[in-house]
């Protein structure tokens, strides 16, 4: 859960051939900032050709198991006032 971004992952990328991350959690909506880097690491990894090994807390069959979106019933989608998505400007990203 460290705060690192793109620079710190490049650097990990191009230092070793292999990297293993142990006990990945799966992650939500209220996850969305620790999702966001650990998307950016597996870019990194992928641009640098850096072998991944990953085992994860819960069992998970495919690799987009990892991002849990819950789904939400029609009549939530059609309240104004239901939040639909996370405003990354108030949340520190860019919008």
């Amino acid at each position: 859960d460290a705060d690192l971004g793109a620079l710190d992952y490049r650097a990990i990328a191009r230092t070793f051939d292999i990297v293993c991350l142990e006990g990945v959690e799966i992650m939500n909506l209220e996850s969305h900032n620790r999702a966001r880097r650990f998307i950016t690491l597996i870019d990194e990894l992928y641009e640098a050709k850096t072998c991944l090994y990953l085992s994860t807390k819960d069992s998970v069959e495919a690799p987009m198991d990892l991002f849990h979106v819950p789904q939400r019933n029609q009549e939530e989608f059609e309240d104004p006032e239901t939040e639909l998505g996370v405003d990354v400007a108030t949340q520190g990203g860019m919008a």
